[in-house]
C-alpha cells in the first residue's frame, strides 16, 4: 500500500500503548491492541463505586482515592473481540494480588481504602465524579471551578454526573498525548516531572515537530495504523488528578500542573479556559493498532477538499 491511499500528512508513530482497565488505578503498556469505537479493547471498562455515597471512586478527589493510582490493573489474558473479557486482576502496593471474582477484589480494595467500595462493570445512571480544585496546583478558580462547593473535608469540590454512558471515560475514548509536547512542558520547567503516565493517555505519538503538536490537530482527523480513524474534539484539561504520584518513578509534582497552566490555558466547551495537555479524540473507524504504526493527520480544510474534488 503507497501514501496515495493513507490520506493526510505522516505526523508521527505510536510509541507507546497504554491500557488502564479500572476508572483511576494504574494500568500498563502493551505492544498491540484493538481500538473499538468506544475506546480501546479492555480499556476503562470498570470502576469502583463509594458504596456510602454511590459516587464513582476517582483521584481527582485525592484525599478520598489518590492512592488507587499506586495499584496495578491487568487482564490474565488478552481481551479478544466479541468475548466476555478476561480475569481481572489488581496489585496492590504491598505486594499482595487479588481478581474479581466473587466478593475478593471488592473487600481488599475496600480495606486499602478504608472504606466499602464495589467494582462496577457498568456506568451507573446516577453515579458522580468528585473534583477536587486546590490552590497549590495554579489553576484559577474561575470557569468550570467557579462552581465547586466547600465539602465537610474542607475541600473545594466540583461534582458532575457521567458523561460516557458506555465506558468509564469522563468525555471522549481516546487521549492522545505526543512526545514533542512532553518536550516542550519539560524545557520550560526542567526540574518537574512530565512523565507521560502521570496524564494516563490511550497512546503516546513520537513525533518530531517542535511545540504543542497535536493542539493544531483539534477539528481534525488521524488515521492510526492505516485502518483507525479518530477525530480529534478538543484539548485535553488537566486537573489535581495530573500532579499526584503514580507510582514510585512518577511523584507527587504540582509544579507540572502549574506550568501548563500558565503557559497552555485554552478554551474548553463549556467548562471555561482550563490547564491543557495533549487531546481528546473519538473513534470514526475501529481497527488494530501497534506500537510502531504510522499516524497521519487531515485538517478539516483537507478533508472538506477530498470530499469536493
Amino acid at each position: 500500500m503507497n501514501d496515495t491511499s493513507r490520506p493526510g500528512d505522516l505526523v508521527g508513530r505510536v510509541k507507546t500503548l497504554f491500557r488502564f482497565p479500572i476508572k483511576s488505578v494504574g494500568g500498563h503498556g502493551i505492544d498491540s491492541g484493538y481500538v473499538e469505537p468506544h475506546g480501546g479493547l479492555g480499556d476503562h471498562r470498570y470502576a469502583f463505586i463509594d458504596v456510602e455515597t454511590g459516587n464513582l471512586c476517582n483521584a481527582k478527589n485525592p484525599r478520598k482515592y489518590a492512592s488507587l493510582l499506586a495499584c496495578r490493573a491487568y487482564y490474565l489474558d488478552e481481551p479478544q473481540r466479541g468475548r466476555p473479557l478476561p480475569a481481572l486482576e489488581v496489585a496492590f502496593p504491598d505486594g499482595s494480588r487479588h481478581r474479581n471474582v466473587g466478593t475478593e477484589l471488592d473487600e481488599a480494595m475496600s480495606r486499602y481504602l478504608g472504606r466499602t467500595v464495589r467494582l462496577a462493570a457498568e456506568v451507573p445512571a446516577d453515579a458522580k465524579t468528585e473534583l477536587v480544585w486546590e490552590a497549590t496546583t495554579g489553576l484559577p478558580k474561575d470557569g468550570a471551578y467557579s462552581h465547586t462547593t466547600r465539602n465537610s473535608d474542607g475541600d473545594d469540590v466540583l461534582t458532575y454526573g457521567p458523561l460516557q454512558a458506555d465506558r468509564f471515560f469522563d468525555l471522549t475514548p481516546l487521549h492522545i498525548i505526543t512526545t514533542s509536547t512532553i518536550e516542550h512542558f519539560q524545557q520550560l520547567e526542567p526540574s518537574a516531572n512530565f512523565d507521560p503516565r502521570r496524564y494516563r493517555p490511550t497512546m503516546v505519538i513520537e513525533t518530531s515537530a517542535p511545540g504543542l503538536v497535536e493542539d493544531a490537530w483539534v477539528g481534525g482527523r488521524l488515521s492510526i495504523g492505516g485502518t483507525i480513524a479518530a477525530r480529534v474534539d478538543w484539548c485535553t484539561p488537566r486537573c489535581v488528578m495530573s500532579t499526584l504520584a503514580h507510582g514510585k518513578d512518577v511523584p507527587l509534582d504540582r509544579a507540572t500542573l502549574r506550568t501548563i497552566a500558565r503557559h497552555n490555558s485554552k478554551p474548553i466547551p463549556d467548562a471555561g479556559k482550563l490547564a491543557s495537555l495533549g487531546v481528546y479524540a473519538s473513534v470514526a473507524t475501529a481497527g488494530p493498532v501497534r506500537v510502531g504504526d504510522e499516524v497521519r493527520f487531515q485538517s478539516a480544510v483537507n478533508q472538506s477538499d477530498s470530499a469536493h474534488p
